[in-house]
């Protein structure tokens, strides 16, 4: 079956590119008109995108690869309603084929995603500075480190050249696809049926030149509608509801040295409330939990020549750690809506804790180092490591990719190894793939049957 849909997912990578190829030739050719469709407010697009995922194994557990492709298009859109409203949006119609996804064997799907649709009112209060939205777009935080998803949202902005503000309320009021059913979503897009609401508050001051100082506060107040699927433990499904807070203080900015550019990041978060948990002492019962005086830190920096080929960068992000199930804790854990995605040095946005892992900040201690060359401004690779090491050796905190608990007889995660490559072409024609490796260490002894696991994926899309 695997064999299959590999086949077809190679027709359909063959067919787009084809196609890609082929509208290429055209768009060269009619350079200045792609100029003016755009300038007309509207741009369209295909693409194909999926992955294949070699995972690792656990002893006496069924246990199989995971694979995804998607074929789209779409359209984005934008026009000025009146003198001071802006109606923007991007919607896409996918057809998707997924095969090896608990609790599905192979499925395929056809529907429309609306990806965006908000209106904008700008030169709120007669001021060139505010600005109000109100829709679905995707809400992204620096780094993602907070938020970084599409959801239905009302936001009002200030920017200026010193200082940024930026409130908002945002709640999923649905998933945002027609026509999708409930195996056509991942666990992130499972949750957003949830109708849980978010309230953010963030403020960046630019305190000397490119060098800022921000403020972050996010509430959320999650509801996880996969709370009684499974009987077993399981790191997505044994919280029933939280009512958490962060607070992120960040520095960030950039150093012009002798032809070297240095960027810099350090951030200090913490997160307070309660949440209720599964009470494995007693059949469908659940107990509360207070969380407080937990914290986290990213720092980092990179640097950047002026000619920009080789680039290198290097991280320490650390998270403190505790029980999942006592009644007081100071177990860090990062919102639902964090993604943790950004972009390490090259041109495409990923995973910056590892392709394959992609873990939650809990407990954890990651450093990361990654370098990269640019064979021109559109055209990079870059490679990236991982060392992954838990704060207390426990059993259930480590949550990631896969729900398998480790031994907690050591603080030995494992390590990972990450390759991209994009290349975007001067016909708007864009490439991008990473290759992720990860290797299991010691906290996994007596646990996997097989302790290596890799991830392929691949996005092209065409815009004219």
């Amino acid at each position: 079956m695997i064999t299959s849909l590999l086949n077809k997912a190679f027709i359909f990578f063959v067919l787009s590119l084809v196609a890609f190829i082929s509208i290429s030739v055209n768009a060269q050719a009619n350079n200045e008109q792609e100029v003016d469709d755009l300038s007309a407010g509207y741009e369209w697009y295909i693409g194909a995108k999926g992955y294949f995922y070699h995972k690792v194994k656990p002893f006496n557990r069924p246990h199989r690869d995971a694979d995804d492709i998607r074929i789209f298009a779409g359209l984005r859109y934008n026009k000025l309603v009146s003198q001071d409203w802006l109606f923007d949006t991007d919607i896409r119609a996918v057809y998707q084929v997924r095969n090896g996804l608990n609790p599905i064997e192979e499925d395929d799907a056809t529907f429309l995603e609306v990806k965006k649709l908000k209106f904008v009112k700008e030169n709120l209060f007669d001021s060139l500075y505010w600005k109000a939205e109100l829709g679905r777009k995707r809400l992204t935080s620096r780094d993602s480190w907070l938020y970084d998803d599409e959801i239905d949202f009302i936001e009002l902005s200030r920017q200026s050249t010193l200082l940024s503000f930026d409130i908002f309320a945002a709640k999923w009021l649905w998933d945002g696809r027609l026509g999708a059913g409930y195996n056509a979503l991942d666990d992130e897009q499972r949750i957003e049926s949830s109708g849980s609401r978010y309230l953010g508050v963030e403020l960046d001051y630019t305190w000397h030149f490119r060098h800022h100082f921000q403020v972050s506060y996010l509430f959320e107040d999650f509801e996880n509608p996969r709370a009684e699927i499974d009987d077993e433990f399981n790191a997505q499904t044994f919280v029933h509801d939280s009512r958490l807070s962060w607070l992120r203080l960040g520095l960030y900015g950039e150093k012009k040295l002798t032809n070297i550019a240095l960027n810099y990041w350090f951030d200090l978060a913490t997160v307070f409330g309660e949440r209720n948990i599964s009470a494995f002492d007693e059949l469908n019962t659940t107990q509360e939990q207070s969380i407080e005086s937990s914290y986290a830190y990213r720092l980092g920096f990179s640097l950047v020549p002026e000619n920009m080929q080789v680039s290198m960068m290097a991280g320490y992000d650390v998270a403190s750690g505790d029980e999942q199930l006592t009644d007081d804790s100071i177990l860090y854990i990062q919102p639902y809506v964090a993604s943790n995605r950004r972009k390490m040095l090259g041109m495409q946005k990923r995973r910056m804790y590892g392709e394959v892992v992609a873990p939650r900040l809990s407990n954890l201690t990651v450093f990361y180092v990654s370098t990269a060359y640019a064979f021109s401004a559109q055209h990079w690779f870059e490679i990236s490591y991982f060392h992954y090491r838990q704060r207390k050796a426990l059993t259930n905190t480590f949550q990631f990719r896969e729900n398998i608990l480790s031994s907690g007889l050591s603080d030995e995660l494992g390590w990972g190894l990450d390759l991209s490559w994009a290349r975007e072409f001067q016909s708007n024609l864009l490439i991008e793939s990473t290759l992720g490796y990860f290797k299991a260490g010691d906290a996994f002894d007596g646990i996997l049957e097989r302790d290596e696991g890799y991830r392929i994926y691949l996005n092209m899309i065409k815009r004219w």
